[in-house]
């Protein structure tokens, strides 16, 4: 499909000059891998593989399609390592825990250096929140970083051409980031 979008208003804008502007960290239990520092948030290089630890952003109410606009570095020599993704929510009251979420959106991860990141979503009716997070594919490979990032409200026009498409209900488990499966 082709998608275009047309930013309206600024949502939210986080630098993270101050520190980490209210994101929290996600995954296991000591994450040592996540830091920030005057460059933003940090994935550090981890040879033990915590592929579940991130940074989320608090949820933030939504009205109209978004588009989310990031910079990230990735320092690796090798491909499938920093990532954003967006979760949303049927309610901004919803209890706050992995899974709880209606569906989700990943951008791309194949990127080695400074990279601009867009994910353009369009609203479905019963959502009401989103929460932006930040994560690495494969934090043995090198650190990531999330300098700054951007949420606009807008329209986001999806163009399938003769394609048909029919939604479907794509079970929790096998989500991603939570699963970390082939997708």
């Amino acid at each position: 499909p082709k998608i275009s979008s047309k930013r309206t208003s600024l949502v939210k804008k986080y630098n993270f000059v101050n520190g980490e502007e209210g994101w929290s960290k996600k995954g296991s239990s000591s994450h040592s891998t996540l830091i920030s520092d005057s460059r933003g948030l940090v994935i550090t290089k981890n040879p033990q593989k915590s592929l579940a630890d991130r940074w989320e952003s608090p949820l933030l109410p939504i009205e109209q399609d978004i588009i989310v606009e990031g910079e990230l570095l990735t320092e690796s020599s090798q491909s499938k390592d920093g990532f954003i993704y967006v979760k949303l929510y049927k309610s901004c009251n919803q209890k706050y825990v992995d899974g709880s979420y209606d569906s989700i959106r990943v951008s791309e991860r194949n990127l080695i250096g400074k990279a601009n990141i867009k994910l353009e979503i369009k609203k479905r009716e019963n959502i009401s929140c989103a929460v932006v997070g930040f994560q690495s594919y494969s934090p043995q490979n090198g650190v990531s970083v999330l300098s700054s990032l951007e949420i606009w409200s807008g329209t986001v026009t999806e163009n399938l051409g003769k394609c048909r498409y029919n939604p479907e209900n794509v079970p929790d488990a096998i989500m991603f980031p939570n699963s970390h499966g082939n997708l």
